[in-house]
């Protein structure tokens, strides 16, 4: 039994051969981040003497990596390192100033690669709810909306202000709460398609049975 733990714990006869991470391209910051736990995830090292659960602490303290795994294969010596980024759906300016991003749930994070079109947000208060809320509202949004949105308030109570390009000078849209936001959607592509709002500032879509137009 001794030999046995001693090959199992002490020699080579089971080391970590080959350390695979995937779904990533931030390989080197995975890497670094396992390397600085104590895990022991190394190659050459045994593979009974890692610590599998400093491994996964230390993914999760990792802001951009929304689920991971972190397994071993006793037959070949390979431990496999499995992550799935958080998906940047808006951004916001941090209470330092710097950018921070928010995804489809309202997490915040850093985001590595992040594309440059995200719409960007204020956000009158940073309470969870207020950047929860932002977040899949912008989410839900169709991309022609997204891609005319020059400003989008979230109040401290949940409602969200936009200003859009969508008609000339900017329109500004008030969506209200994110309650029945398909419905206000719908609403606001049939008033803008009236020939007699060709020239409207305002829509104020908090009720979306009986909108108002200026």
């Amino acid at each position: 039994m001794a030999g046995l733990a001693y090959g199992l714990g002490w020699s080579n006869i089971l080391a970590i051969k080959q350390i695979n991470i995937t779904g990533t391209k931030q390989v080197v910051l995975i890497s670094t981040s396992i390397a600085s736990s104590n895990s022991g995830l190394k190659v050459g090292e045994p593979l009974a003497r890692a610590n599998m659960a400093a491994a996964r602490k230390a993914l999760e303290n990792i802001d951009w990596v929304a689920r991971s795994s972190v397994s071993r294969n006793w037959l070949n010596g390979k431990v496999s390192i499995k992550v799935e980024q958080r998906i940047p759906v808006a951004l916001f300016s941090g209470e330092s100033g710097a950018l921070r991003y928010l995804d489809s749930s309202g997490v915040e994070f850093t985001a590595l690669d992040a594309p440059s079109n995200l719409p960007q947000v204020n956000l009158m208060a940073s309470a969870p709810e207020t950047r929860k809320f932002a977040a899949e509202f912008v989410a839900n949004l169709p991309e022609d909306i997204l891609q005319a949105m020059t400003s989008l308030l979230i109040s401290s109570n949940l409602h969200a202000t936009m200003t859009s390009s969508l008609r000339k000078p900017d329109l500004l849209i008030e969506w209200g709460s994110g309650d029945s936001i398909s419905t206000k959607i719908e609403v606001l592509h049939r008033l803008l398609l009236l020939p007699e709002n060709k020239k409207i500032s305002f829509i104020d879509l908090s009720t979306p049975t009986a909108p108002i137009v200026k």
